[in-house]
């Protein structure tokens, strides 16, 4: 499916351009997070997780691919794999800094579910859910809450993504 997300991307940049490429490819990480919490919900599903896994490979996939034409374009061509060397590993930093205190994230928000804040009622969301579907905590409506908010979460973050993209595309 990573495969399909860059063919996507591909034909997308050279048939609307590079900014609008751009702009779709950033709305790809929330379509993602959505689906991830939406896989949160059905907990232990195959088909959930085939079609989950699908959707955030492909979108990563695509999203990539714009990304790269992206930061290619304003490099140098005698410095072009320093600078795009750069700006790659300066794009990844604060995904992997905020990405090992995704755990905790979500600890909390299911400690704050079952604890009586404004995230209890994502646990109904999960009543229905047997206790097998988490089965390494006590409480498996609260766990599967504090995935739900955590790729909401995720996903919302991928908005200021996008107004850059807009803006980059003026």
């Amino acid at each position: 499916m990573t495969m399909v997300g860059v063919g996507a991307g591909g034909v997308a940049v050279t048939r609307f351009g590079l900014r609008r490429a751009l702009v779709m490819g950033a709305a790809c990480g929330p379509i993602a997070g959505i689906a991830l919490a939406w896989m949160a919900m059905e907990g232990r599903n195959l088909l959930a997780l085939v079609v989950t896994t699908s959707i955030e490979q492909a979108a990563g996939g695509f999203a990539g691919t714009c990304l790269i034409a992206y930061m290619s374009s304003p490099t140098s061509r005698g410095f072009t794999a320093t600078q795009y060397a750069l700006l790659s590993s300066l794009l990844t930093l604060p995904g992997r800094l905020l990405g090992s205190k995704s755990g905790r994230i979500i600890e909390a928000a299911a400690n704050a579910a079952a604890g009586g804040t404004f995230l209890t009622p994502v646990i109904s969301l999960f009543s229905t859910m047997p206790a097998g579907r988490y089965s390494t905590v006590a409480m498996p409506s609260a766990f599967g809450a504090g995935y739900a908010v955590f790729f909401v979460y995720s996903a919302a973050l991928g908005l200021p993504t996008i107004l850059l993209a807009l803006k980059a595309r003026r």
